[in-house]
């Protein structure tokens, strides 16, 4: 396990998961709190990038399930990687892991 930050390709990958597991609307605040910087949540495709890392144990993750960026009829999307690399759209009130990406 890395503990500094991972890039990859044009992206950089945070090295921890933040604290504590999240709302998805709690997200901004907790970026917010970070200073910003251009940390967001990732992208489907950054997504994959992140489980093949985990899958190699360059990248440790905390849980199973991960915010992600993107949302459909008010649910948000979600991975759970305990099902292997499966995306789905959940009530944005459910509370998991954020892992964040910025563009490099």
């Amino acid at each position: 396990m890395s503990k500094y930050n991972i890039i990859q390709g044009n992206i950089e990958i945070l090295a921890y998961d933040l604290p504590q597991q999240m709302q998805w609307d709690d997200v901004p605040a907790a970026l917010l709190a970070l200073g910003g910087n251009g940390w967001r949540l990732p992208t489907a495709a950054e997504f994959d990038v992140i489980y093949h890392l985990s899958k190699t144990g360059v990248i440790i993750l905390k849980g199973d399930k991960y915010w992600a960026e993107g949302s459909f009829n008010g649910k948000s999307l979600y991975y759970n990687f305990r099902k292997g690399y499966s995306p789905h759209f959940i009530d944005k009130t459910n509370q998991y892991y954020i892992r964040l990406v910025r563009t490099v």
